[in-house]
């Protein structure tokens, strides 16, 4: 039985050609990240998500015996179910980092948008006091 060498942990056998592309798709990925960050496109906090996620990509794809092993942990038979869960954990958490970003950012411009009304009215009183005048 011919054993590949980046596969270690768990009984389960990745191709060495899939495990090599998901380990080059993985490294590029991060580059591409670490681009848009420094070009301001994308802020340090989810620069740091999609590093993790990139990370967590990277190690199974290593160690694709890690999600049997999770999935014989956890009690799930087929390990690519273990992953679905994975991922769809992995969307819930990233929709709602983005949910909270949104949310933040909609408070500023409410408080934004009365703050310019504000001012606007205090002008139009200024200006009407000195056209009195």
């Amino acid at each position: 039985m011919e054993h590949s060498v980046l596969h270690i942990i768990g009984d389960k056998k990745m191709d060495l050609t899939l495990q090599i592309i998901l380990i080059v798709i993985t490294i590029v990925f991060v580059f591409f990240i670490i681009t848009v960050t420094k070009k301001k496109q994308l802020s340090y906090r989810f620069t740091m998500l999609w590093l993790f996620m990139s990370l967590c990509l990277l190690t199974i794809a290593i160690f694709p015996g890690l999600i049997s092993t999770l999935a014989k942990i956890v009690h799930i038979e087929v390990p690519a179910n273990a992953l679905f869960v994975l991922l769809i954990g992995a969307n819930i958490v990233i929709i709602f980092l983005i949910t909270m970003g949104y949310s933040k950012h909609s408070e500023k411009i409410t408080k934004l948008v009365q703050t310019n009304a504000l001012l606007e009215k205090r002008i139009e009183e200024l200006e009407r006091n000195i056209n009195k005048e």
